[in-house]
């Protein structure tokens, strides 16, 4: 029994990062690999988010780390709570996220992640350093997403490139703000295009 729960333990672990409690890179991957293989057979599109944490250096620089994972699990909690619940949210790395949207469109994929850069720039974050109580506001971040079916996309790993150098656009056209694949208008979407279904996490 105790070898049981050991395991257990292990495979939520292996799962799970544990500065934010979402889905670890390895195994978002693997739901990702699963999820497009049911993609192709039902005929039904599939989209990826990268979500990047403007200048979050500055604030491990100015607060200390201990602030900063602070941050990144607010961040965390903030994603999760606007996207569905079928929908995968994991830690790429760093102060970067990603989440996969099966059966979106590009309206669809453009609300979401209009939705998520909003809610992380209302945020007030409430931390501790060595000077005593404070709040970290005003964050933003820069979204670059993928949908498939889409030329030149035929796996997982295709898609997060996409995703990837769109993201990095938006950081160069001046961060916060989404960048959608070419041909998806950004300004059609708005934030009716699908419900919250998570509660909101408190700080």
């Amino acid at each position: 029994m105790h070898r049981g729960v050991l395991l257990a333990q292990y495979r939520t672990s292996s799962r799970t990062d544990d500065k934010t409690g979402l889905h670890s890179a390895d195994w978002w991957h693997q739901i990702a690999e699963r999820t497009l293989d049911r993609a192709r057979i039902d005929n039904v599109s599939l989209a990826v988010l990268m979500i990047d944490l403007d200048l979050f250096k500055k604030i491990n620089d100015t607060y200390g780390h201990p602030a900063g994972d602070d941050v990144l699990r607010v961040v965390a909690h903030a994603i999760e709570s606007e996207v569905r619940h079928d929908d995968a949210a994991g830690r790429w790395g760093g102060e970067e996220f990603i989440v996969l949207l099966p059966g979106v469109d590009g309206r669809e994929l453009g609300a979401i992640a209009e939705r998520i850069r909003r809610r992380i720039h209302v945020l007030v974050i409430p931390i501790t350093t060595d000077h005593g109580p404070t709040s970290v506001t005003d964050l933003t971040v820069s979204i670059g997403g993928a949908l498939w079916p889409s030329a030149g996309l035929s796996t997982v790993d295709d898609m997060v490139l996409a995703a990837d150098s769109n993201l990095y656009t938006a950081k160069d056209e001046g961060r916060n703000r989404v960048k959608l694949p070419d041909g998806l208008d950004l300004r059609a979407a708005d934030d009716h295009s699908e419900p919250h279904t998570r509660p909101a996490e408190q700080p």
